[in-house]
């Protein structure tokens, strides 16, 4: 099939102006969702998880009041946390103790504008290091499956040997199921 030269300009011209309708279409939408999505969540990445355990810490001298499980043997106050794991849905799991008993909790945020505010507890558990039943069932209570789970410390056991890190440091570990590997 021969096409006339006068023809082939026009087909061009069509041709661009699909090009561009499609790049437009399928590739800016996306973009600007993603946009969107970075916006309204602040647990989306690395550093923004690590921004949210530096604002609970931060605040953690009078978020500890909202704890309704007080300390014993004399403490006073639930040291920081020294364990989180985000599990979507704007909630973490936080472990943290008063010298004698260990805890851990869900913990609520509210995303505005990407920071996280209004922390607040959803529930608390004695029962920690959790074994698999019991973190599963949190994770279906108030996780998000979709979300998956990141798990942040400052030390970890691996291979009988204590790994300490200089900042919170994401690991791929579970480390809120008990295991008898140390981690």
């Amino acid at each position: 099939m021969k096409i006339s030269k006068s023809f082939l300009p026009v087909i061009i011209i069509i041709l661009i102006i699909l090009a561009v309708f499609g790049i437009k279409y399928f590739g800016d939408d996306k973009n600007v969702e993603e946009e969107e999505l970075a916006l309204m969540d602040c647990d989306v990445d690395k550093d923004k998880r690590t921004n949210i355990i530096k604002a609970l810490d931060a605040g953690w001298p009078e978020f500890e009041k909202s704890i309704e499980s007080r300390p014993v043997l004399g403490a006073t106050t639930w040291n920081n946390p020294h364990q989180y794991q985000f599990i979507g849905n704007n909630k973490m799991i936080a472990s943290f103790e008063d010298g004698h008993v260990a805890l851990a909790a869900i913990v609520g945020y509210e995303c505005d504008e990407g920071i996280a505010q209004d922390f607040s507890v959803a529930e608390t558990s004695d029962e920690f290091p959790f074994y698999a039943v019991k973190w599963n069932s949190l994770y279906d209570k108030y996780g998000d499956k979709n979300y998956g789970f990141y798990s942040y410390t400052r030390s970890i056991s691996m291979g009988g040997k204590l790994v300490e890190f200089e900042d919170w440091t994401e690991v791929p570990q579970n480390i809120f199921i008990y295991s008898s590997k140390g981690y």
